[in-house]
């Protein structure tokens, strides 16, 4: 059996809808896309132990979902 340690899997993949979205930050839309890849993958945010998120500060995305990604 092979050891899962330092092992990665990306089971979600979550997006916004596309355009302007006028009163939200770029975070607030971080997080809906963190919520949809979430609801994609059927886990509670709870199991999230790694976030990696592009063009947003993933610190901020976390702790409006409050997870504490190692």
């Amino acid at each position: 059996m092979h050891s899962l340690n330092r092992a990665a899997a990306v089971v979600g993949l979550g997006a916004t809808t596309f355009g302007r979205l006028s009163g939200k930050s770029a975070e607030q839309l971080g997080a809906c896309a963190l919520d949809n890849a979430l609801a994609e993958a059927g886990l509670p945010a709870s199991d999230v132990d790694g976030l990696i998120a592009c063009r947003v500060g993933y610190e901020a995305v976390a702790a409006m979902m409050s997870l504490r990604p190692r």
